[in-house]
């Protein structure tokens, strides 16, 4: 708390924009960058057909940060981030075959840039609710198909029982 009981808030951390190399082929697209300390536990990644970041919060409080608005379109469902010590690794699957010559839009201006971006994360939250929703119905199909082969199961070892209890009684 400040003075007068007031409380303070805590500096936003300035996020370190991370440096990268990157390398392309027809197909995939893939960003090397070196941030220190990241790590599987610290650093999330985030994909979109036009946009990719990967951020790595430290122990310290810094923000290192890889954010790249891309120059052409990626599948974002397929493509992923590898973190090794220090390192990570994203790799991204093209939506149509083809060299861009540039990882990122260099001509948009900042609005159009943002406006872009916005567009290309809304569909990513679309794509994972979609995907969120076929798991769900996946595993619902599954449980049923489980439980039905179970109903059968106990219908047949019911079946064994009454053969073997008739069995008995004609014995007698």
């Amino acid at each position: 708390f400040g003075r007068g009981g007031r409380r303070r808030s805590l500096p936003m951390p300035i996020p370190i924009f991370a440096p990268y190399t990157w390398e392309e082929t027809e197909a995939t697209v893939t960003v090397t960058s070196r941030i220190h300390g990241a790590t599987s536990a610290n650093t999330d990644f985030f994909a979109s057909p036009h946009y990719v970041k990967a951020n790595s919060k430290q122990s310290g409080g810094a923000l290192h940060l890889l954010e790249l608005d891309l120059f052409g379109e990626v599948d974002a469902m397929r493509s992923s981030a590898a973190v090794e010590t220090g390192v990570v690794k994203v790799l991204l699957h093209k939506a149509q075959p083809g060299l861009w010559g540039q990882l990122v839009i260099q001509s948009a201006d900042k609005a159009e840039r943002m406006r872009r971006r916005k567009r290309s994360i809304e569909v990513a939250e679309r794509q994972a609710a979609q995907a969120a929703e076929a798991a769900k119905k996946q595993t619902w199909e599954n449980s049923r198909h489980t439980l039905k082969s179970q109903m059968d199961l106990d219908r047949a070892y019911r079946g064994v029982l009454e053969d073997r209890k008739a069995r008995e009684k004609a014995k007698e």
